[in-house]
C-alpha cells in the first residue's frame, strides 16, 4: 500500500506541475481556492509552488572541485513544488519536490519541523525530494557565505510557503483505486 500511495502522490505531482507549467503561484488570495466547510470522510489534494530562484551569484554543486563554480544569472526558475494530501481519516502528509542537487539533513529537518510548525502537518508525514540538478545552488559550502544565506533565506522558508499554499489549496478529490503490488 505505501508503494501504491507514494506512486500516487508521484503521479499528482507530476501531473501538477505539468498543469501549471508556465503560471507562478505566487500566493495572492485570487489564485488560491478554499476547501468546501464540511471535507469529513473526502480525500484531499492541494498544490503550492514557490520560485527558489537566487537573487545574486551562488555557488553552484556538483561540479566536485574545491574551487565552486558561482553563478552569472538563470536560464529557467528554480522552484519548490509541493503536493498536500488529506485522507478520508484526515491524515495529512505532504510531499515537496525542490529543484536543487541535494539538500543536507539538517536542511530538511529545519523544512520538516517549519511545516509542522506552520501547517500542523506532522513532521514525519513529510516527503522531500530533489531533482538532483547539477546546476543548482550549493548551500553546504562554508566558503561561500551565499549560499549559506540562500539556505537560510531562501531555501527553507520557501518550502514551507509551498506547503502552506498547498494546504490552502486542498481540494475535494475524488479517491482513486489502486491495485496491490505485492
Amino acid at each position: 500500500k505505501i508503494i501504491a500511495c507514494i506512486l500516487s502522490a508521484i503521479m499528482l505531482l507530476s501531473m501538477a506541475a505539468c498543469a501549471s507549467s508556465g503560471t507562478e503561484n505566487t500566493g495572492d488570495a485570487a489564485q488560491q481556492t478554499t476547501a468546501p466547510a464540511d471535507t469529513t470522510g473526502k480525500l484531499l489534494v492541494g498544490y503550492g509552488k514557490a520560485n527558489i530562484t537566487p537573487t545574486e551569484s551562488v555557488p553552484l554543486q556538483g561540479y566536485g572541485s574545491t574551487e565552486k563554480r558561482m553563478s552569472n544569472g538563470f536560464k529557467s526558475h528554480l522552484y519548490h513544488i509541493a503536493i498536500a494530501i488529506t485522507d478520508t481519516q484526515g491524515n495529512t502528509g505532504i510531499l515537496i519536490s525542490a529543484d536543487a542537487c541535494s539538500a543536507q539533513t539538517a536542511v530538511a529537518d529545519a523544512i520538516r519541523e517549519g511545516i509542522e510548525r506552520e501547517c500542523g502537518v506532522p513532521a514525519e508525514n513529510v516527503i522531500l525530494t530533489n531533482i538532483h540538478q547539477h546546476s543548482t545552488p550549493d548551500m553546504t559550502n562554508s566558503k561561500a557565505p551565499t549560499g549559506i544565506e540562500y539556505k537560510d533565506d531562501i531555501f527553507i522558508p520557501k518550502a514551507i510557503e509551498a506547503a502552506k499554499l498547498a494546504m490552502e489549496n486542498r481540494t475535494v478529490t475524488t479517491a482513486v483505486q489502486t491495485t496491490s503490488l505485492e
